[in-house]
């Protein structure tokens, strides 16, 4: 079994098993969980029920990085090369082992889709960070993004509006979406500011 559900009676949650991912049904809604290496999260699913769910425990989605967030300097170098890119989309991934690294990828590039040369290039395969550029267009996450981020657990960032960038975050995991305010699992450089988009209750 991949898929594993759990009742929330208590704040202490079960140790995760072996599976892709675990749904979490609190009493403040449904959460799916997820662990991998570098990376521990549990996300929102469906929220805000207008009932509380009885006789289980209010829940709190969190984030967690093994090695802290990721440094300055990856996320400034990462925006460098999509500025260079610009207007053109750039994919950049980052990954974590014993430390952080950053590189981009060869790909194919246009002003409004960016793909790997190599669909199994290990390094994306094993990405703690997807992040891409959207050149002089304002940051979003797109229907194509959508659909193309549904596999794996990860974040994901998209950074737009260049010369004057700004930047989206999300936690995704098995195509749950949850957005996040960029300082929760980085340092941003000081030319780079969060950008907002909607909210997220249900996905």
């Amino acid at each position: 079994m991949f898929i594993n559900h759990i009742y929330a009676t208590s704040q202490e949650l079960p140790p995760f098993g072996a599976y892709l991912c675990e749904y979490v049904v609190g009493a403040n809604g449904v959460f799916v969980r997820a662990k991998r290496p570098g990376l521990e999260a549990m996300l929102p699913v469906c929220v805000n029920f207008n009932l509380a769910i009885r006789r289980l425990t209010f829940l709190t989605p969190y984030i967690h990085l093994d090695a802290g967030l990721i440094p300055a300097q990856l996320i400034g170098q990462a925006v460098d090369w999509m500025a260079q890119a610009s207007p053109k989309e750039l994919l950049t991934w980052i990954n974590w082992t014993d430390r952080y690294t950053a590189i981009a990828p060869a790909q194919t590039t246009t002003t409004n889709r960016c793909k790997p040369v190599d669909p199994f290039n290990l390094f994306g395969q094993n990405a703690l960070l997807d992040f891409h550029s959207h050149g002089f267009e304002m940051p979003f996450f797109s229907t194509v993004d959508d659909r193309d981020e549904r596999q794996g657990f990860r974040l994901f960032a998209v950074a737009g509006g260049f010369p004057n960038p700004t930047m989206l975050v999300r936690v995704g995991i098995y195509g749950h979406f949850w957005q996040i305010p960029p300082n929760w699992v980085m340092e941003l450089p000081e030319e780079i500011f969060p950008a907002i988009e909607g909210g997220l209750l249900c996905s």
